[in-house]
Order: C-alpha cells, then sequence, then structure tokens
C-alpha cells in the first residue's frame, strides 16, 4: 500500500516563498520537483514546484505569482546543493526563473548509475531500493495546470521529494566509496549547462 503524504504548505505568494527558503539551514540540500505540461505548446510549461527538506515541504503553485525573484537568491547559490531525479526537463522547465540552474545540482539518477545500480533508475524505483517503500505513480498524467489540485495530486506531488533527503544521503556515501562523486559532479554541472542553453534558446525565440 502507497504510504501517506506528510502535510505540505501550500504556497502562492511571493513573500511565503521567500520565507520557507530563508528558514532553510544554510547547510540544507532541498529536495526540488515539478511537475509540467505540454498544452498546446512546444515548450513545457511549469504547473507546480515541490520543495522538501528534513520534514519541511512545500508546494509552489507558479501560476499564482512569478517564482524566479524568490527561488534565485538561495537555490542559485553556488553553495547550495539542490536534490533531483533525472533533472532534465526539470531544469529546462524552470529555465526561465532559474536561468542558471541550481547552484550545485545533485542528480540521484545519474548518482545511482555511477553508483553501480542500473543505467535510467526511476524515482519509484530507487525510493523502493533505497527506502524500502513503493511509491503509487498514479497521478503521473494528471491535469497539473488545473486549480484546485485534488488531494490525490498534492499526495502524490509531496511524496515526489519526501525521500530525497534519504537517497542522497545514501547515494552520497556510494559515490565516495566507489571514488565516482567527482565523476558524478561534472555529469550534473553538464546538466545544468545543456538546460541554461536551451533555456536561453527559448528566449531567443520568443
Amino acid at each position: 500500500m502507497p504510504p501517506a503524504a506528510p502535510a505540505a504548505e501550500w504556497i502562492d505568494q511571493r513573500h511565503a516563498l521567500e520565507r520557507w527558503l530563508a528558514e532553510l539551514p544554510s547547510a540544507a540540500s532541498p529536495g526540488l520537483d515539478t511537475e509540467f505540461m505540454r498544452r498546446n505548446t512546444f515548450h513545457p510549461q511549469l504547473a507546480l514546484l515541490q520543495l522538501g527538506w528534513d520534514g519541511r515541504y512545500a508546494l509552489v503553485d507558479p501560476l499564482a505569482f512569478d517564482i524566479g525573484d524568490a527561488l534565485r537568491p538561495r537555490l542559485g547559490a553556488t553553495n547550495t546543493v539542490v536534490v533531483m531525479h533525472s533533472a532534465g526537463e526539470d531544469l529546462e522547465t524552470l529555465a526561465p526563473f532559474l536561468p542558471e540552474g541550481p547552484g550545485t545540482l545533485f542528480d540521484t539518477q545519474i548518482a545511482a548509475a555511477f553508483a553501480g545500480m542500473g543505467l535510467g533508475m526511476s524515482y519509484r524505483a530507487l525510493v523502493a531500493e533505497l527506502a524500502g517503500v513503493e511509491l503509487d505513480k498514479g497521478e503521473t498524467r494528471s491535469d497539473w495546470m488545473q486549480r484546485p489540485l485534488t488531494e490525490s495530486q498534492c499526495s502524490y506531488a509531496t511524496l515526489d521529494v519526501v525521500y530525497l533527503d534519504t537517497i542522497h544521503a545514501q547515494l552520497a556515501e556510494r559515490l565516495q566509496q566507489r571514488d565516482r562523486t567527482a565523476w558524478h559532479a561534472e555529469d550534473c554541472e553538464r546538466l545544468k549547462q545543456r538546460a541554461s542553453r536551451y533555456g536561453r534558446a527559448v528566449a531567443g525565440v520568443r
């Protein structure tokens, strides 16, 4: 049976997002995920941003306000490690708001590959392997642009960041044991740069 999602704060105002980010400890490595849609457009439209760290979770509504000015000072800082899974499309979706990507990216899918767990592992498979939890992917094809979101959608979205803390810690240790930390960092940096180029290209044709 899928786990119950913990409570998450719904954020639809800039000051609330700034407060949530300001309350993160300086050494925090927040988890981040997005839900996006491709509705009548070639480029993805950001529909929801999920954040999590140490039992605190936020669902941020990018349809309600411009999230970029609140995100960049903290998540774009070079000393901030942001944990994401299979971050390529998420970074492209975030490019209008976070043009250079997070300060430091830790991609758990890339880490799993360097840790010898296999290529292209899904978040669901990784959580099952490292946290012993089976996640439900039933809301994958939901309409994330609708408002209000359903309780099921909010639960699904929250669970997408709940286990990033756990798998980040375990994968970082495995990378260190295999002497692959630097290789992982290089691949994550390349992923960031590719998304930034995409963002600049999109901005240039709008």
